[in-house]
């Protein structure tokens, strides 16, 4: 019978995970609010036949850095505007050895307005500068991430 499946497993032997992972958040004013993210990964082969000393889960970024920020106007107190920065190290799927997505970095910008104590709007500019790049980088798979778009979102609460 044919197999179901084109991933196979092996044994990793022994693998070493460091790293960290701040994240901090928080209103800086009564209408600024901002928060930042930072992860670190360093994960390696200790013990292995043929990849001791490589690195173990190369699709994952070594530095990961997320910044967002959200600002409600006051003279226009309906009004916020806001924005996210996100930055990543380069990455490669394992078993891709002529492949690498360099470091790569993401602007999304932000619109809002709330219509009544019930309806808030925004308009989500993401990707503003058309940044081409992997979204997923892994075993078997390359997915390109979101062109530029917009997304307008209406919300109604009771």
């Amino acid at each position: 019978s044919a197999p179901t499946s084109i991933y196979c497993s092996r044994a990793s032997g022994e693998v070493q995970s460091k790293g960290i992972d701040l994240d901090v958040s928080g209103a800086i004013t009564d209408n600024w609010n901002a928060s930042a993210g930072y992860t670190y990964t360093h994960v390696i082969y200790k013990k292995d036949d043929v990849n001791q000393g490589n690195r173990f889960s190369p699709e994952m970024p070594r530095h990961l850095l997320k910044l967002n920020t959200t600002y409600r106007l006051p003279q226009f107190e309906k009004w916020r505007v806001g924005g996210t920065l996100t930055a990543q190290t380069e990455t490669h799927p394992e078993g891709y050895s002529n492949f690498e997505q360099d470091s790569y970095a993401l602007v999304d910008l932000m619109v809002g307005y709330k219509v009544s104590e019930n309806v808030d709007t925004r308009i989500n500019f993401n990707n503003v500068f058309d940044r081409t790049y992997y979204s997923g980088v892994g075993f078997g798979s390359l997915n390109y991430g979101d062109p530029r778009n917009a997304v307008f979102t209406v919300k109604w609460t009771l």
